[in-house]
C-alpha cells in the first residue's frame, strides 16, 4: 500500500513540475483510453473466473445493497451539512444584488 501512495505522490510531483509543458495537457485523452482498456481487461478477468461467474447473482445483490446504502448515507450527510451550515434562518433575508 505504501508503494501505491509513493507512486501517486511521485506522479503528483511530476505533474506539478511539468504543468507548464505543453505535452502534459494532451495526456487526458490518453488516460481516458488507458482507463477504458483497463476496465475491459478487468471484465475479461472477471468473466474468465468461474467462481465469480457462478456467484454473480449473490455478489451483484451485495454490490447493489452496498451502493444503495452508500448513496443514501451520502445524501443524508449532505442534507445534514446543508441544514447545519448553509441554510439561512427564517429571520434573515438574502442579499439582493
Amino acid at each position: 500500500m505504501l508503494k501505491i501512495v509513493l507512486i501517486m505522490a511521485a506522479g503528483i510531483l511530476a505533474g506539478f513540475l511539468l504543468r507548464n509543458w505543453k505535452m502534459i495537457h494532451k495526456i487526458g485523452g490518453i488516460i481516458f483510453v488507458i482507463i477504458i482498456l483497463l476496465l475491459f481487461v478487468i471484465g475479461i478477468s472477471v468473466g474468465s473466473n468461474e467462481m465469480i461467474m457462478d456467484n454473480l447473482a449473490s455478489l451483484g445483490g451485495q454490490a447493489l445493497l452496498i451502493a444503495t446504502a452508500s448513496s443514501l448515507g451520502s445524501a443524508l450527510a449532505a442534507l445534514a451539512v446543508y441544514k447545519l451550515f448553509f441554510k439561512k434562518s427564517r429571520g434573515e433575508k438574502a442579499d439582493e444584488g
